[in-house]
């Protein structure tokens, strides 16, 4: 069984690196893993965790994590 990130989290750390910099953004995507310890944020979010990016947060969260 595996534990998966929160994906309204995940999407908010995701573009939280992104506004810092280029090489922030590829550093969080290439060097953060899974609990598996094995999988990349990048693979992750361009297999199973597709469509995260793309996805609203829910309405009780939006001020919060917007983006």
């Amino acid at each position: 069984m595996n534990i998966l990130p929160c994906r309204t989290y995940l999407r908010h750390c995701v573009l939280a690196a992104k506004n810092l910099s280029e090489v922030a953004y590829n550093n969080f995507l290439d060097h953060t893993f899974l609990g598996d310890r094995k999988t990349t944020i990048r693979e992750y979010l361009a297999t199973t965790g597709s469509g995260i990016m793309e996805e609203e947060p829910p309405e009780s969260l939006k001020t919060r994590y917007g983006g």
